[in-house]
């Protein structure tokens, strides 16, 4: 996989967690967050804390509790359309 891949998949859903996205893309959840550490420090993908609608117990796995969020150039999600 490459970072375009995680970029399209992101863009299109929006919001996706580790999990999810390891799932996805079968690959461990350490080298996904390697692949999204790449985009936020672009400016691309923002990290939701504290985003689950049960609350933040701190028993989940952060796996499954960090959610991450495309937000695209210049606020544009749509990474086909560049300002």
């Amino acid at each position: 996989m490459i970072l375009t891949d995680l970029r399209d998949y992101l863009a299109a859903r929006k919001r996706a967690s580790v999990d999810d996205l390891a799932k996805h893309f079968e690959m461990e959840t350490s080298a996904i967050e390697g692949l999204l550490a790449t985009w936020m420090r672009k400016g691309r993908v923002r990290r939701l804390k504290d985003h689950l609608p049960c609350g933040t117990c701190g028993k989940c796995e952060s796996a499954v509790t960090d959610i991450y969020e495309w937000v695209g150039i210049n606020g544009c999600a749509d990474p086909a359309r560049r300002h």
